[in-house]
């Protein structure tokens, strides 16, 4: 991840990508900020980077910060399609890019 730091102001930017899981609707994976915040982050987005789809059916998922803390998130993806059939499911793995801003403290 890259990062910019204002006084106490910190905003760290990457990449990244939740495992396929070709018999579930849902998949998540952890996110390690390259540098830990003094407190837990004012905000935090994700979208998703590969418009292809995660499912077999071209469909495009959900993605949530289901976790959030100082050094890292949990990202959630989620088919929100009540359909129980394989097209369904999160076949593919899928990419995301995030961003992060919250606290920080001075350089000593």
């Amino acid at each position: 991840s890259t990062f910019l730091r204002l006084n106490t102001y910190l905003r760290q930017w990457g990449t990244g990508t939740a495992p396929a899981a070709p018999s579930a609707k849902t998949s998540s994976v952890n996110v390690t900020f390259a540098k830990a915040f003094s407190g837990t982050p004012y905000h935090a987005s994700v979208t998703i980077t590969e418009a292809g789809g995660s499912a077999p059916s071209g469909a495009i998922c959900t993605l949530a910060v289901t976790g959030l803390t100082a050094t890292g998130m949990t990202v959630t993806v989620n088919m929100p399609d009540d359909d129980s059939t394989s097209s369904w499911k999160l076949a593919n793995a899928t990419p995301f890019s995030y961003s992060v801003e919250g606290p920080t403290v001075l350089p000593s």
